[in-house]
């Protein structure tokens, strides 16, 4: 607050807000019955409402008042101190290598920054055991072998690349300057991306129905908002998501909270300063 006023703010600063509880604050005004929100673009987190008499952590005075309280979930880091992911090798290889390993181990399953590499290294592993890129017309230039090279939004492109000549797939090529990939180098790329996105969807609605049915909620009364490149971008990602929470038991609504977390703090900084 001395700070901003120092360099000409004057107004007030009533609430500091994450992007999931501003995810979650945003998506309630629009949906009263939405008890989560969830961040799915470069990072991942979340956060969801709980009644407070469940919070062990409060003095008991307070939990005997009621009413809910939202809790940052910071879901990113689940699996960090117990082994209970599926974690497969290229995972392992993938948090060796990382900038914090052994940390935010379910953000490096499902977040966007890492979708691209877990498929890149998983490019490198089939070209090495010789089968993807076998041909000896196919060039494959150095830059695949850097880490983080292949970006996640390429995924949906290959993916979704329905035309008879699969020249969405050979653009995508062209801007790593691999040439020559036969028809059946491209088949596997698609399978790779559709790998990819389809355990990062799966993984994700076991985290959201595990909050659900923590809190418990019924398919009848909630629903989910989520902000983020990975959910607005991806379009298989967001139908293979709600198939998994289909399967799981909860067909329910989840939405897009397009800039959730920048309004969500907005409403809550109205409301704090009505009540006052």
């Amino acid at each position: 607050q001395e700070s901003l006023k120092r360099h000409g703010f004057d107004g007030e600063i009533v609430a500091l807000v994450n992007d999931t509880v501003g995810t979650l604050a945003s998506a309630a005004f629009l949906d009263p019955s939405c008890v989560m929100g969830v961040i799915l673009g470069t990072g991942t987190n979340a956060a969801y409402r709980e009644n407070v008499e469940n919070i062990m952590t409060l003095p008991e005075e307070i939990r005997q008042q009621g009413g809910e309280m939202v809790i940052n979930m910071e879901w990113g880091a689940f699996g960090d101190r117990l082994q209970m992911l599926p974690k497969t090798d290229v995972d392992e290889v993938l948090d060796r290598d990382s900038r914090n390993p052994g940390k935010q181990s379910f953000e490096k399953m499902i977040s966007g920054f890492y979708l691209g590499e877990i498929a890149r290294l998983i490019m490198v592993e089939l070209i090495q055991s010789k089968e993807l890129f076998t041909s000896p017309e196919v060039v494959v230039p150095e830059d695949l072998y850097t880490p983080y090279s292949f970006k996640s939004m390429h995924l949906s492109d290959i993916e979704y690349d329905l035309s008879i000549d699969q020249r969405i797939i050979d653009k995508v090529l062209d801007q790593y300057q691999i040439q020559n990939a036969t028809s059946d180098d491209k088949t596997v790329l698609k399978e790779i991306s559709g790998m990819v996105i389809e355990r990062a969807a799966k993984l994700t609605a076991c985290a959201i129905v595990a909050t659900l049915k923590h809190i418990n909620k019924s398919t009848t009364d909630c629903s989910v908002g989520i902000d983020g490149s990975v959910f607005e971008h991806h379009p298989s990602f967001r139908q293979r998501l709600l198939k998994a929470l289909t399967g799981l038991g909860y067909d329910i609504p989840v939405f897009l909270t397009k800039d959730g977390s920048g309004k969500g703090a907005a409403l809550i900084a109205s409301g704090l300063c009505k009540s006052k």
